[in-house]
């Protein structure tokens, strides 16, 4: 039992040891790093001078789309206009939905503030006044994803009384096929 006893000494005492000693070992500066170029999405390629699509927020709770008919795959730019300022938030969302699926039955359920569990979201932007009145993003498509929907949205759909609530806060514009590059 003595032994034992010193024994447990013994290891405490070398590991009390170990630690101070650990503790007080000079600090070796780490190696100055070296510079390496991060990856970026222009590294990809190049962002799109102007903008490809421009989605309007305008007075009466009217969201618009002006741009081709299709996008090719790649990076592209959107342009948000808010014309009017009537709400506080506005927002977009960029997915795609199912070939047997319809834009209509995406606008049904957001109205419902029901976000469908087959509706592929890829983006999702907020703004707000304090945001100015053109917002610019840029996006990345392919036709792997399939066509592109674009749900604009205003105020906070969720929050506030439940009237506002039973207001219609979405407007699902699309969709807009990608296509390859040429």
């Amino acid at each position: 039992m003595k032994r034992s006893k010193v024994y447990t000494y013994v290891v405490s005492l070398l590991l009390v040891v170990l630690v101070v000693s650990g503790c007080a070992a000079p600090k070796t500066p780490p190696a100055p790093a070296t510079a390496q170029p991060s990856p970026t999405v222009q590294d990809a390629s190049p962002t799109p001078s102007k903008p490809l699509l421009t989605i309007s927020y305008s007075a009466g709770d009217q969201c618009n789309i002006d741009g081709p008919s299709s996008i090719q795959s790649g990076l592209f730019q959107v342009d948000v206009v808010v014309d009017s300022w009537e709400h506080d938030m506005y927002g977009l969302g960029v997915g795609n939905i199912p070939a047997d699926k319809t834009p209509d039955e995406l606008q049904d359920s957001l109205n419902q503030h029901l976000i469908p569990d087959w509706l592929t979201v890829i983006s999702f932007e907020e703004f707000t006044k304090a945001s100015g009145s053109r917002i610019s993003y840029t996006y990345y498509s392919s036709p792997a994803f399939g066509p592109l929907i674009f749900s604009c949205f205003w105020s906070d759909p969720i929050a506030g009384s439940t009237s506002e609530r039973n207001e219609r806060n979405f407007e699902t514009l699309g969709p807009i096929p990608v296509v390859k590059e040429p």
